[in-house]
């Protein structure tokens, strides 16, 4: 496979200059829906279905079992594979695209989460030189709509990165969050200007049947290990369930829940909204009563 740095870099400027060839589309998907023929990570669509998920922008997101529309797969809080056709080439990766996702992303740096941090290593170690790991600085200085500017923070060979690169990765990350917070407060919050954008692992190579099946069986693996991923609050709220289910005093503020949240929640477990922890107190009070504790 042949690598183009320059194409990469000029990626978001090139994309634009190839029109968009939905029937072109609609075969890349079923090829690589045939190549991962596993429904939870890439479902298998008709052609109108297919059509959805192209953009006008000239590339195509694989929607999540769970997504209906390309809106939702493009707010989705979880990584995403995208594709995009130029030419006689196509550029294919990993997308952490939303604030959320790149958050969630980012916990794995958390201990619970050292194993994963470990396998994805290992995963992106074994790809070929060809892949390319970005953090992309997401610019959107005239309004919320407008179609983004990037500038690449971070850049590494995919099979290069070892801890010390991801930490720098996602300090990188976290080091736009949070200047683009501050240049929130500045235009009044109405929306955040910059964020950041983790490209996990890109490709551009020449564009026929055998190199989309090498790539698909390359980063779909990789996708469906980040998607095991918990976010902070799902790790927050397994622990808190558990705990709400072994907690005999739980009936005592059946009536009166937000005692018992300012009480025993707040503080442990402050990534846990009120809303949420409602959720699981009602889900842990009809456990134990259908096991009459």
């Amino acid at each position: 496979m042949e690598y183009n740095e320059k194409i990469i870099q000029q990626f978001e400027k090139d994309r634009t200059q190839f029109p968009v060839d939905k029937k072109q589309y609609i075969e890349a998907y079923k090829i690589c829906c045939n190549s991962v023929s596993d429904n939870s990570i890439l479902p298998p669509l008709n052609d109108t279905q297919i059509i959805k998920y192209i953009s006008k922008e000239n590339w195509l997101l694989f929607p999540l079992k769970i997504e209906t529309s390309k809106e939702d797969a493009k707010t989705e809080s979880r990584p995403n594979v995208y594709l995009a056709l130029l030419g006689n080439n196509f550029r294919m990766g990993i997308t952490l695209n939303q604030i959320k996702a790149v958050e969630c992303f980012c916990n794995i740096v958390e201990s619970h989460s050292e194993e994963k941090k470990i396998e994805i290593l290992n995963m992106l170690n074994q790809l070929s030189e060809d892949y390319i790991t970005v953090v992309n600085r997401k610019i959107k200085d005239k309004f919320h709509m407008q179609a983004p500017k990037y500038v690449i923070e971070f850049e590494k060979k995919s099979n290069s990165i070892n801890s010390e690169y991801f930490e720098e990765m996602v300090k990188t990350a976290y080091k736009i969050r949070e200047e683009g917070t501050i240049k929130r407060k500045d235009k009044d919050g109405k929306y955040y200007s910059e964020l950041p954008e983790i490209e996990l692992a890109a490709i551009q190579t020449q564009f026929n049947k055998e190199n989309l099946e090498i790539v698909t069986n390359q980063l779909f693996p990789i996708l469906k290990l980040c998607l095991s991923i918990e976010t902070v609050e799902e790790n927050q709220a397994g622990m808190l369930y558990k705990k709400l289910l072994q907690d005999n005093t739980l009936k005592q503020f059946k009536n009166d829940k937000t005692e018992y949240y300012e009480q025993f929640v707040q503080r442990q477990y402050p990534n846990i909204s009120v809303g949420k922890f409602r959720e699981l107190f009602n889900k842990a009070i009809k456990e134990r009563e259908k096991k009459n504790l």
